[in-house]
């Protein structure tokens, strides 16, 4: 099994779009694919749902009689100092399902962010109080466990864009994480500072480790950066229009230059196969709104599913279907992409 974090502290980079159009497409290779969702705003369990469904559904998922194991349990646990095992016990029930056989969901909510306060806390007063030393390293455990339990090839995580102790922990104790990026001035100036912030997460896990050597088998710093994915750029002609062009190459040039040399000083790894970019993504257009009403993966609509969300019909009907099968390709190709990068 092998856990994928999807990370950017840049926020509104398709973090959740990419999750759930990738975690898909790595079903329809034949994985079994669990995901996480782990930030707050719960965006990727509503797109799963389909934005469709009713207050009343959505309380049902979170009642205490619910079926449907969920990261409120999960966040409570880990909270009051629960051990591996008693959360496991307390996480009963199943994955939320998608219309996809192959992938299932742990549907997120609010409180993953106290959370992300007390694993903060804890690896900042560790030294002092040391009964909070095992936090960090229980929730790395229990996240494992769940993908183990439930039979995952790959777990994907949908992380926040915060910069707290919890993404900390997910993202440099999962195997393997991808930046989502869009092509402008706002990402290109975000990667000087995730580099420094993800330097420094490291040097501050380390730094526990070592105070806690107890903590080291699963707090042992494992991730490789396996690349980015540029997306919702308008094309022209097959590539990206001339003023996105620009953009896109200062920031390969950047992540070339600056954060896989922050990776490589700071003691990290990363593994890039053919190029920094594992795939490139125009806009969606109206498909996101297709995509998010029915549930499904934008290159999963079916002509019935534009029917039932717009009044859209003939040429512009067919025009957006071979847009589904352009991105049908695009996503196999970064499925495959990925899983050569993840199969050792």
């Amino acid at each position: 099994m092998k856990t994928i974090c999807i990370y950017n502290h840049k926020g509104g980079v398709g973090k959740t779009t990419t999750t759930f159009n990738l975690g898909w497409s790595l079903a329809n290779a034949g994985k079994k694919i669990l995901l996480m969702d782990f930030d707050p705003q719960c965006n990727l369990t509503g797109v799963i749902m389909g934005l469709g469904r009713g207050e009343d559904e959505m309380e049902e998922l979170y009642s205490s009689n619910s079926s449907i194991c969920t990261l409120q349990k999960l966040s409570d646990c880990i909270a009051f100092g629960r051990s591996e095992q008693e959360t496991l016990a307390i996480m009963s029930g199943e994955p939320l399902a998608t219309n996809n056989p192959n992938l299932s969901c742990l549907p997120g909510h609010l409180s993953t962010s106290d959370l992300d306060q007390h694993i903060s806390l804890s690896l900042k007063i560790s030294t002092g109080v040391p009964a909070t030393s095992g936090l960090a390293s229980t929730l790395a455990k229990t996240i494992r466990a769940l993908g183990e339990r439930y039979d995952a090839d790959i777990v994907l995580l949908d992380l926040s864009p915060s910069i707290g102790g919890l993404n900390q922990v997910l993202l440099l104790t999962c195997d393997y994480y991808i930046i989502p990026c869009f092509p402008d001035y706002y990402c290109y100036q975000a990667i000087s500072s995730l580099s420094n912030k993800v330097r420094q997460w490291n040097e501050e896990l380390r730094e526990h480790v070592k105070r806690f050597p107890e903590t080291a088998q699963m707090l042992n710093l494992r991730s490789k950066f396996i690349g980015i994915i540029m997306q919702n750029f308008r094309p022209r002609n097959g590539r990206p229009a001339k003023s996105f062009q620009s953009w896109i190459e200062r920031i390969y040039t950047k992540f070339n230059n600056e954060y896989l040399k922050s990776l490589q000083e700071s003691g990290m790894e990363a593994r890039i196969l053919n190029s920094i970019c594992l795939s490139e993504i125009p806009d969606f257009n109206s498909l996101i709104a297709v995509s998010q009403d029915c549930g499904k993966a934008v290159f999963a609509i079916e002509p019935d599913d534009i029917n039932s969300v717009t009044n859209i019909y003939g040429v512009v009907k067919e025009t957006m279907m071979n847009k589904v099968e352009e991105f049908k390709n695009i996503y196999k190709q970064l499925a495959d992409e990925i899983l050569s990068s993840i199969e050792e």
